[in-house]
């Protein structure tokens, strides 16, 4: 019917969402594996090259991106496990409150450490001790 609003159910969007999210993550880790497997070796990866790679904001993003999609893709296709396995009313939202404290934990802690992560004052506490 013309100009009819598409609405779809909230499972047909979480489908969706895994396609494009597992093509873009798959894209961002072949990115990721050339530029630090091949590029530049994983025999020379340490501190010092991090340090290096996320002193660019173009980097952090890049990084950050990549962090929140395999978390909101992996966090989804967990919630889609629980939801198909566990029959019980009140074992699947114990499980789902679980993963959504579990998964809103990791985004905050990943991304405070890739917004806030200062190479100055890892190497000053490095010279002290």
């Amino acid at each position: 019917m013309a100009g009819r609003i598409f609405r779809g159910s909230f499972e047909l969007y979480s489908w969706l969402f895994m396609r494009i999210s597992g093509a873009v993550i798959a894209v961002l880790v072949i990115i990721h594996l050339i530029y630090l497997h091949f590029l530049i070796g994983v025999e020379k990866i340490d501190f010092s090259v991090v340090a290096s790679r996320w002193s660019s904001s173009g980097w952090r993003i890049f990084d950050l991106v990549m962090l929140l999609l395999a978390l909101a893709h992996g966090g989804n296709g967990v919630r889609i496990v629980l939801e198909d396995y566990l029959r019980k009313r009140v074992w699947r939202i114990a499980a789902l409150t679980v993963l959504g404290i579990v998964w809103v934990a990791l985004i905050v802690i990943g991304t405070h450490v890739i917004l806030t992560f200062d190479p100055s004052s890892l190497q000053e506490a490095r010279v002290v001790s």
